[in-house]
């Protein structure tokens, strides 16, 4: 199972689970622009949509609540997603799977294996960035994963 896959197989009352994370303040616009993300495979418009829903992604990423792991996993997915595309510039993919790295571990192995696919790309994004240097003549810098976001290397392998 990929993201894509995820976000469209989440139910009525698990998109409004996540839609419902803060406090149920706002929910129906949290709800009405968490379907657009759905519809865009978990792209975010950083520009218009990180109060309504990214707020909520985010509270759903930082919590698993017994019996919505769906929910969990869809939300580090998101998350995931718009780190390694780039749009998100406050969080960070190597930070996020150590914070949850427990929480991760105890999911159905589908979820688990769906994100740990994210440090798979992470991975290959920054393996893309040091051979593209080397070539360039610049290979003496080195590259880790900056303190937020993703290297900007392009898309991920297999997505442009």
């Amino acid at each position: 199972m990929n993201l894509a896959e995820l976000l469209e197989s989440l139910t009525e009352d698990e998109r409004n689970f996540i839609a419902k994370l803060d406090h149920g303040d706002d929910h129906e616009e949290h709800r009405k622009e968490l379907d657009v993300v759905i519809a865009k495979q978990g792209v975010v418009d950083p520009d218009l949509q990180l109060w309504y829903p990214y707020a909520v992604i985010e509270m759903g990423k930082n919590v698993l609540f017994p019996g919505h792991e769906r929910e969990f996993a869809s939300c580090v997915g998101i998350v995931l997603h718009n780190v390694i595309e780039g749009s998100d510039k406050m969080n960070n993919v190597a930070q996020i799977i150590a914070k949850f790295a427990h929480e991760i571990s105890i999911l159905p192995s589908e979820l688990r294996e769906m994100i740990n696919g994210f440090v798979q790309v992470k991975e290959e994004m920054i393996t893309t960035r040091r051979v593209q240097l080397k070539a360039s003549g610049t290979g003496a810098v080195q590259i880790v994963e900056p303190d937020v976001g993703a290297p900007d290397v392009g898309p991920p392998p297999g997505n442009g």
